[in-house]
């Protein structure tokens, strides 16, 4: 099973990463990048 989405943005707020807009990360951030990322 892999990494739940939230676990992602929990992560990458964590380690400082912003978002596009320079914010913090949410669910709906990380689904919507790799959502982009697979198609």
């Amino acid at each position: 099973m892999g990494t739940s989405f939230a676990s992602i943005a929990s992560a990458l707020n964590e380690r400082g990463v912003k978002s596009a807009r320079g914010g913090k990360w949410h669910v709906s951030s990380v689904a919507n990048v790799l959502s982009r990322a697979s198609s």
